[in-house]
């Protein structure tokens, strides 16, 4: 059934600029009359019922209310194994809307017990046209007892979504009254061709603080609300003083300083020419690793000062451009933007040869002192790199394929290497074939370790889940030895899940870095234009994890990192030190 509402306008008590919130109707908003044992205009829907499964929550009506004199009322047991929801009907809707579900929770004695299902929250669930679920949105979960308290949850309509339902609901031990909901929906402002630059930029501004406040799974962990407002309106208040490029830099610092890595403004055109030389940090020893022919003199130098600044000056100023929760993140960013005249002008360093190049000051390779200008390149420049460290014969062996993913079978050390630096699929070997490719050489090899190098793998999406499953079984089984991780500072993201699922549910030992970002991260981008400015706004939309450890970043339990001295000698002290664990421990 589609629930057809009336749209109303409302603003909101904003002081950056008037924006609206449109409100959804939902029926019997307040569960105040019902038919038997349903509220009426809601429907009863079965969340979970297992086969010979008969001990059902209870659903009612409780003369305990919010707001009026009646509210939904859910009862659970331990011999509960069964559960029902409350929904509204179906509400028509587009991807790239933000919805905002509110309610009012009581709960008494709600378990604590953690489970498979183990829902107390307030929830809105999206389906595509053939009524798959696609896309969910809950307010935190509310356990043990606490008297009625204001709750609120926030979706993002993904692509391929096409109706909503919000709805109540309890699958653990305890009972909770929920009461009071309300449904509003946000769209992407409309800009007048005639308006104003003020108004284009208080517009953005508006629109970027509801994103950050009802599309992000935690936006205030690290910054306040009351903070990032005031910083909003401070901003909104310099918009006729500031020009377009200030502006720019100082918003974008303020999504940064939310703490979370993939949440960040961005523009077209990015941030500038970037110049043609390589940079890597080696302990605290920042190098250049690779570089055009007309620039070998850098080739391998140890950089001092850029621009006359002294390096750590330019770290400390690009600081508030990079958002981290570990040191190794920035560590990992830092490096790039060492090649961005344009975002180091943002950031304060003062460039002395405009937006376009950069003078690096350092210790040569072969020692003394070298200062070269680097220009951005040039046509003639595409083929004349050249690189530090070992000839490729004599690299490493993470070196020896460049290819998104790839596995080699060492028959002298009965283990079998896989590299995978990114979970996109290939053109030239699908990820599907690759699996099971992989698959069949452990069932046709001894294998008495496994290594899943993830040192180079920025993230992008868990398709391996299966796979890890599959080396988990095999391991239990004995049908595989000993397996390792090897993480490092660009292991980010989606990556991260895959170390933490690997260490957590397989038993592999992790050896390298720490990784470029926590266990427990938000993840599942989205992108929305602001549409005054032509800026875009990327945001997490929900919490990624596979356990709970609190932790930074996912930490080694054996800490291993390449110096410099390694790296020109074709060294992985990572994959030595499986080598040395193997002899030790096997």
């Amino acid at each position: 059934m589609i629930f057809v509402c009336t749209i109303l306008v409302i603003l909101l008590s904003n002081p950056i600029a008037g924006f609206a919130w449109t409100p959804v109707p939902l029926p019997n908003a307040g569960f105040e009359t019902w038919t038997d044992d349903t509220p009426d205009g809601w429907e009863r829907f079965d969340a979970i019922a297992p086969e010979a499964c008969t001990a059902s929550n209870t659903i009612r009506p409780a003369d305990d209310a919010y707001a009026g004199s009646r509210s939904l009322e859910f009862m659970g047991d331990a011999s509960t194994c069964s559960w029902q929801s409350v929904v509204s009907p179906k509400i028509e809707v587009r991807p790239g809307q933000v919805y905002r579900l509110e309610g009012s929770m009581r709960t008494v004695a709600v378990d604590t017990a953690r489970r498979r299902f183990a829902n107390s929250q307030i929830l809105m669930v999206a389906f595509d046209s053939t009524g798959k679920r696609i896309a969910y949105g809950g307010s935190s979960r509310m356990r043990g007892t606490h008297d009625w308290t204001r709750v609120h949850a926030g979706l993002v309509v993904p692509e391929g979504a096409a109706t909503l339902v919000v709805g109540a609901f309890l699958s653990i031990p305890g009972t909770a009254r929920f009461d009071d909901f309300s449904l509003s929906v946000l769209e992407a402002p409309t800009i007048d061709p005639a308006a104003s630059r003020t108004d284009r930029w208080r517009s953005d501004l508006a629109y970027l603080g509801e994103l950050v406040e009802w599309v992000h799974p935690q936006p205030f962990a690290t910054l306040s609300r009351d903070v990032f407002r005031a910083r909003l309106e401070e901003l909104a208040d310099a918009v006729d003083v500031l020009d377009d490029e200030s502006l720019y830099w100082r918003t974008r610092a303020l999504t940064i300083a939310l703490g979370d890595p993939h949440t960040s403004l961005g523009r077209a055109g990015g941030f500038g020419p970037r110049l043609p030389v390589s940079l890597e940090f080696f302990g605290h020893e920042l190098r250049v690793v690779a570089a055009l022919e007309r620039y070998r003199d850098l080739l391998g130098a140890q950089i001092t000062a850029i621009d006359g600044h002294p390096l750590d000056e330019v770290l400390t100023a690009i600081r508030s451009q990079i958002a981290f929760t570990h040191e190794n993140w920035f560590r990992e960013q830092a490096p790039g933007w060492c090649r961005l005249p344009r975002a180091l002008r943002a950031t304060g360093i003062g460039i002395a040869a405009g937006d376009s190049t950069l003078t690096y000051t350092g210790v040569a390779a072969e020692g003394g002192n070298v200062e070269v200008t680097v220009e951005p390149v040039r046509e003639s420049d595409a083929t004349s790199v050249v690189y530090a460290g070992p000839a490729k014969e004599d690299q490493p062996l993470c070196y020896h394929e460049d290819r998104y993913y790839w596995f080699r079978y060492l028959p002298d050390r009965r283990m079998l290497y896989f590299k995978e630096d990114s979970a996109v699929d290939d053109p030239q070997r699908p990820l599907r074939s690759f699996v099971q490719a992989l698959v069949d050489t452990l069932d046709a090899r001894p294998i008495d370790r496994l290594v899943v190098d993830l040192r180079f793998n920025a993230g992008g999406s868990n398709k391996l889940v299966g796979l890890w499953r599959e080396l988990g079984k095999r391991v239990g089984e004995g049908r595989i030895g000993k397996v390792f991780v090897i993480t490092g500072r660009r292991t980010f993201s989606a990556a991260v899940f895959d170390a933490d699922f690997l260490r957590q549910h397989v038993g592999a030992v992790v050896v390298g870095e720490a990784t470029g970002m926590a266990p427990v991260h938000p993840g599942q981008v989205q992108t929305f234009p602001l549409p005054g400015n032509d800026l875009t706004f990327s945001c997490s939309t929900k919490m990624i994890r596979a356990s709970d450890d609190p932790s930074p970043a996912l930490l080694p339990d054996i800490a291993v990192e390449t110096s410099w001295r390694d790296f020109l000698m074709g060294r992985d002290p990572a994959l030595e030190a499986v080598f040395e664990y193997a002899v030790k421990n096997e």
